[in-house]
């Protein structure tokens, strides 16, 4: 079993799947979006709660490589051969082909995707931010692969911007993340309000 050939398929299948719009049911995206749906975070016992829901995304990232049962069981022998469903996924999130980081290239890719997606900027800094929280293993991996989801999914129609982002997150995830935890969009209530305040008659 080849963690090499099991990266390049994944690689390749996040480009194939790249497209605006939904997303398909052939991309890694979809397979990992639904750990944001179809899990729960149990605050007492400070742990995630899925179920025996992995198989449907599994389902799902299999459905991508319909045409290649070879690869659909390099799949699922990759998949066993971990202990941690977690380091699976990422292991998806890390695969990129070939492709080198380069982190100030990606800084005005994360600028750009916070004026048009802004929404999944801050829902990937929300996701790193709880897993920098996290001391146990299995969540903090958890809320990484739903930050790396979030940051994909603003970018599901540039093949070539997600696999800049995965070289990035693969070969030094906390620089990728400080580069997104830059964003901090101006609050503009806030300072006229602040401003108003200070100018009336004490």
């Amino acid at each position: 079993m080849s963690f090499e050939a099991v990266s390049a398929a994944v690689d390749s299948q996040f480009s194939a799947a790249a497209q605006s719009g939904p997303i398909p049911l052939e991309s890694p995206l979809a397979a990992l979006g639904l750990f944001t749906l179809l899990c729960r975070w149990n605050a007492e016992a400070g742990r995630v709660e899925c179920g025996d829901i992995e198989w449907i995304s599994m389902e799902m990232l299999l459905r991508g490589q319909r045409a290649n049962p070879e690869i659909q069981e390099l799949y699922r022998n990759c998949r066993n051969n971990l202990s941690s469903r977690w380091d699976f996924w990422l292991l998806v999130l890390r695969s990129c082909g070939g492709r080198r980081p380069n982190y100030d290239e990606v800084q005005i890719r994360i600028a750009w995707q916070a004026l048009n997606e802004p929404e999944t900027i801050q829902s990937a800094q929300w996701a790193w931010k709880t897993a920098g929280f996290l001391t146990e293993p299995e969540p903090k991996k958890f809320f990484q692969i739903l930050s790396m989801y979030y940051l994909l999914v603003g970018q599901r129609h540039s093949a070539d911007t997600m696999q800049l982002y995965r070289a990035c997150f693969r070969q030094d995830p906390e620089e990728l993340f400080r580069r997104v935890e830059m964003i901090t969009p101006i609050d503009l209530e806030e300072i006229a309000l602040e401003l108003e305040s200070s100018r009336r008659p004490h």
